[in-house]
């Protein structure tokens, strides 16, 4: 038997099944790579717990700005 979902029954079970951070999330760092077109550049991200979020390491002004306006934030 096929089973039918509506929309709103598939967007509940994706929102039902994401992961969140709890409450004691310390948040946590990781190595970047910024590419635009043939430019690359390194750096480090810092995800607080609040979840803002720092970048650092990118000496290219130009590329950190294009790196923070990519993340959505």
């Amino acid at each position: 038997m096929t089973q039918t979902l509506t929309a709103q029954d598939a967007f509940r079970a994706a929102y039902d099944n994401r992961y969140t951070w709890d409450e004691k999330f310390p948040g946590f760092t990781a190595d970047v790579t910024f590419t635009d077109g043939e430019k690359s550049v390194t750096g480090k991200v810092a995800i607080k717990s609040d979840m803002s979020f720092e970048v650092t390491g990118v000496e290219d002004e130009a590329a950190k700005k294009k790196s923070k306006a990519n993340s959505g934030r």
